[in-house]
């Protein structure tokens, strides 16, 4: 009796270790699969986490001395298509022309609010924060 006994535990205990490798295999599976739709350009699950392709992206808006109401920063996934404001009230009576990595408007980028296929990701390939400027003519 003893010995069935003691073959019907490592039975079972094999068997248990194949359940778990199973169930292992598939979660890896799960993540991997995953992680490729997010390299292709979808986080499905946010797996970007902070900074990196996936993490935080944020744009800040300066008014590079128009007046009126503050615009507020954005922040979104790598994805998400970034919101260009129009600000009004600029200096001296000029009006707003495009938004430019520098104040000065010698950036590489330009951005009005027609752009609507712009993402973070675009702006931001690492992650992190951007300021973006308001130029005037």
């Amino acid at each position: 009796m003893k010995m069935n006994l003691f073959n019907f535990k490592r039975g079972l205990l094999a068997l248990l270790i194949i359940i778990c490798s199973l169930v292992f295999l598939h979660g890896c599976d799960i993540f991997l699969h995953n992680m490729a739709k997010r390299d292709a350009g979808d986080d499905p699950i946010g797996l970007g986490g902070i900074g990196g392709p996936g993490g935080t992206h944020n744009i800040d808006f300066d008014l590079n001395g128009g007046t009126g109401t503050p615009i507020s920063s954005q922040s979104g996934p790598p994805n998400a298509n970034v919101v260009f404001p129009t600000p009004d009230n600029g200096p001296d009576g000029k009006i707003f022309d495009n938004w430019n990595t520098q104040a000065d408007g010698s950036g590489d980028d330009e951005y009005k609010e027609s752009d609507k296929n712009v993402r973070f990701v675009d702006l931001l390939p690492d992650g992190g924060t951007i300021t973006l400027y308001a130029i005037w003519i």
